[in-house]
């Protein structure tokens, strides 16, 4: 083969690797989706615009007091809530069936339970961040095993017999990687995704959500990253991206600060949007909410009809009509399913909206009659309010 000929075959041979990885780029970008936002146009809605009625949950706790749970689990007809530390379970019909709480360093006890799951067979299997293990209870809460992975870490999803957890931007030695997969087969972890960057380990928030499963999927999100990463054979790929414009957030911003403070307070007086959080998508819906300014932006696609709703305020008119309320961490659903959307609110709370729609309504609205029964059995003091809202 003479020279020429080499010279030909090599510019051949890049040339058909360059197609190959403009094929493989189109492919994965195809498999993507983007949400278009303008975080400047976020407006006002109704819930009645999304859901077709309202409900306030009677639970009875047998004199146990809880804050607002920070997170809700329904599960074979069960509600599950994380509150002050404990895990408190009631059946459908509100009654309280376990009530969760084993504070200590002994055997089957915890420290701070970060995030729970119920299994299929109705364990409950706890992650405790600050004894960097899980905990499995059955059903009536008492202690199995515990599963010591060493991990700082806050969130877990549980797909057969691994088991996902986030820690954040918490960099542990023995891992480097944000999300570590903890297989119980061989009680080692075995899968890693979203390599961390020791310039941003002082990005230390809270994170509301991080893992939402849909279609086989397990997708992963996180506060400075517009990117929803579906997880798969060690291997994160773009799921969703949420597209803010001029308002998107440089990548080099975070890594121009080096405190967490100084951080928010220029990210709060800067034009850009950030701190996706709250990311759950199914069959009929996708919801998020981000962080721009000093709003707390929602974002709702009915995918039955295509809406979008992007609001950072909204009118409760099943439940306080007349009132106008700002979205932010306090009104961000504890869970989502096909059928339903939960929120908590604190009873001071309830009672205020209560009142003020009174007052604005002269009482002439529908569920006037059912709140004042409510109202007359809570006062300030009383535990956190549980809201079902019926998706259309």
């Amino acid at each position: 083969m003479n020279k020429f000929s080499c010279v030909l075959l090599i510019i051949l041979t890049l040339n058909c690797l360059l197609i190959l990885g403009c094929k493989k780029n189109t492919k994965e970008e195809k498999q993507s989706k983007t949400i278009e936002l303008l975080p400047t146009k976020s407006g006002q809605i109704k819930l009645s615009q999304i859901f077709s009625k309202a409900e306030v949950l009677n639970f009875n706790t047998n004199d146990i007091v809880y804050t607002k749970p920070k997170k809700l689990l329904v599960k074979n007809n069960r509600f599950y809530l994380l509150s002050k530390n404990a895990i408190i379970v009631f059946d459908i019909t509100g009654n309280l069936v376990l009530y969760l709480s084993k504070i200590g360093i002994g055997p089957g006890e915890y420290i701070e339970i970060s995030d729970f799951l119920v299994e299929d067979n109705d364990n409950i299997l706890i992650n405790d961040s600050q004894g960097r293990k899980m905990i499995r209870y059955d059903s009536q809460g008492e202690f199995i095993k515990a599963i010591r992975h060493d991990l700082v870490s806050f969130n877990l999803f549980k797909i057969n017999d691994e088991i996902y957890l986030n820690s954040g931007h918490y960099i542990n030695p023995q891992s480097g990687y944000r999300v570590n997969v903890w297989n119980e087969k061989n009680s080692s972890i075995d899968q890693k995704y979203l390599k961390q960057e020791q310039t941003v380990a002082y990005l230390s928030v809270l994170e509301y959500t991080n893992f939402s499963f849909f279609k086989d999927t397990l997708s992963f999100s996180h506060s400075f990253s517009n990117i929803v990463y579906q997880l798969e054979n060690n291997e994160e790929k773009p799921r969703l991206r949420i597209d803010f414009g001029k308002h998107n957030l440089p990548k080099n911003f975070t890594k121009n600060h080096t405190n967490l403070n100084l951080f928010m307070e220029n990210l709060w007086s800067s034009s850009y949007a950030s701190r996706i959080d709250g990311y759950r998508e199914g069959n009929s819906f996708l919801f998020f909410a981000y962080t721009f300014q000093a709003k707390r932006p929602f974002f709702w696609l009915s995918k039955i009809d295509n809406k979008q709703f992007h609001f950072d305020k909204f009118e409760d008119d099943f439940l306080f009509p007349g009132v106008i309320q700002k979205t932010g961490y306090d009104c961000l659903p504890i869970f989502i399913d096909e059928k339903y959307l939960y929120i908590a609110i604190e009873a001071y709370r309830f009672i205020e909206l209560f009142e003020e729609s009174r007052i604005m309504n002269d009482g002439n609205f529908e569920y006037q009659h059912l709140l004042a029964n409510i109202i007359k059995q809570i006062d300030a003091e009383s535990n956190a309010l549980v809201i079902r809202y019926e998706i259309k």
